[in-house]
C-alpha cells in the first residue's frame, strides 16, 4: 500500500533550450495520481488544471507580468497551451499546437516495508 511510503512534496524541473526550442523535464513523485477520465491527447484539454499536471508559466516582459503563456501537461499526455492577460481577464490560445510537441511517461516505483 502506497501510504506506507511517504512521498516528498518535491518536483524536479530541468530545462534546456536552443535558438528554436525550449525543453522541460518534470520529475514529480506522487503517491496517488488524480487523472482525468477518458483522456484525449490529440487536442487541447480545457480545464486540465483540475487534475494532476505539470505547469510552466512564461512571460516575455518583466514590466508587464500580468500577460504570460501557460503550458500544462498531465502524466496521461493531455495538454493545454493558453495566453493569459490578467488586466483584461482574457484567456486565448497559447501557441499553434502544431509547434508544440510533448511526451509523458509514468514510472511506477515499488519499495519494501521495514
Amino acid at each position: 500500500m502506497m501510504e506506507n511510503f511517504p512521498v516528498r512534496a518535491r518536483t524536479e524541473v530541468r530545462t534546456r533550450w536552443t535558438a528554436q526550442n525550449l525543453y522541460f523535464l518534470f520529475v514529480c513523485p506522487y503517491a496517488q495520481l488524480n487523472l482525468r477520465p477518458n483522456p484525449k491527447t490529440s487536442t487541447e484539454t480545457y480545464g486540465l488544471w483540475n487534475w494532476d499536471v505539470a505547469e510552466v508559466f512564461i512571460g516575455a516582459d518583466f514590466k508587464d507580468v500580468k500577460r504570460y503563456k501557460e503550458f500544462e501537461i498531465s502524466p496521461q499526455g493531455t495538454w493545454i497551451l493558453i495566453s493569459i492577460n490578467r488586466i483584461t481577464r482574457k484567456v486565448g490560445p497559447g501557441i499553434p499546437a502544431s509547434r508544440f510537441r510533448h511526451e509523458s511517461t509514468v514510472l511506477l516505483a515499488f519499495g519494501t516495508a521495514q
